[in-house]
């Protein structure tokens, strides 16, 4: 079976030919202490700006891994633009908005404070690692965006009345999202862990550009409508 190749996002970086890259601290722990690398290894880097790059490990210190970029695999192909607006969660299920939603295309997600939102107060750099760690996984090359927390009515108040908001709901009688989706780009709002509130749901319902959409009879979990959201623009995508 062929060995895994690790891939690490380096956006602070150049990578050329030859080029030598140093990774410290959390890239270089991983690589150290969890893969345990070796000088030769092969470790795949990658950016928005070069793309994807075949690299070696050139030499290992006591706090430095240096690795020299060998080969261009790939250019960065950006994903159609889409936005994610959703209220924060308890951790793990936040995880999954955010783990789910880059492996999903997203690339701006947009935490919402709403009437019902259940939040602390958000650790915006350890929510940029957990974005990070899904990109490198799910193999795409740009890095989506972690806007920071906004009510959501301050965004209804402001919104560029010519561009679509989704508006994801459950057990209510609406048609499901059909071929009036964007191909590009799209916004999508779902609700927080305990529903929109009647307020809320009046104000978007006043407002011409919100395109409401059922999820169907059953009530969802946060995290399973921003997926199940997703996942069907993704399809709608492919339809042309």
């Amino acid at each position: 079976m062929a060995r895994h190749i690790p891939r690490l996002y380096v956006g602070a970086y150049t990578l050329s030919n030859n080029q030598m890259i140093a990774l410290v601290d959390d890239q270089y722990h991983y690589l150290m202490h969890v893969l345990r690398i070796q000088p030769g290894a092969k470790v795949i880097l990658f950016n928005e700006s070069d793309g994807e790059w075949s690299c070696s490990v050139d030499s290992i210190s006591k706090t430095i891994v240096k690795l020299r970029a060998d080969q261009h695999l790939r250019s960065c192909a950006r994903l159609p633009e889409t936005h994610l607006y959703f209220a924060p969660l308890r951790k793990e299920r936040l995880m999954d908005i955010l783990e789910k939603g880059t492996e999903l295309g997203v690339t701006h997600f947009h935490p919402i404070i709403t009437d019902h939102t259940v939040h602390g107060r958000l650790n915006m750099e350890k929510l940029e690692i957990y974005i990070q760690d899904a990109a490198e996984q799910c193999g795409r090359c740009d890095m989506p965006q972690l806007l920071p927390p906004a009510g959501i009515l301050n965004i209804l108040n402001e919104w560029n009345d010519t561009t679509p908001l989704f508006w994801a709901l459950e057990a209510e009688t609406l048609p499901p999202l059909g071929l009036s989706c964007p191909t590009h780009p799209a916004h999508l709002a779902v609700g927080p862990e305990g529903g929109w509130s009647e307020a809320e749901k009046q104000r978007f319902r006043d407002l011409t550009f919100v395109k409401p959409f059922s999820l169907g009879s059953l009530t969802l979990r946060a995290e399973t409508a921003a997926i199940a959201s997703l996942a069907l623009i993704n399809y709608l995508r492919t339809l042309g």
